[in-house]
């Protein structure tokens, strides 16, 4: 932030090596906002493509649990008999 008379309080970006005002920061045109939300919405689409394969593999683990329990069924039919 400038300490100078001519620009008190203004917020600036400054080179680190040699400590020159390269830019002044309302000068800066950020779309971060913009880039904030387009992440955040990659985010949830990522999150419910993961969301929707877990619920495939719990079917596939119903699915599996179900053919077992067929398969003991029949076996203990063969071994009853």
């Amino acid at each position: 932030m400038s300490q100078s008379n001519q620009n008190p309080s203004r917020d600036y970006y400054k080179c680190l090596r040699c400590e020159k005002v390269v830019k002044w920061a309302d000068d800066v045109k950020c779309d971060c906002n913009k880039m904030i939300v387009k992440s955040f919405n990659e985010v949830k689409e990522e999150l419910a493509k993961i969301q929707m394969l877990f619920k495939l593999i719990e079917k596939g683990q119903s699915f599996l649990l179900m053919l077992l329990n067929a398969v003991i069924v029949i076996i203990s039919f063969f071994i009853v008999i």
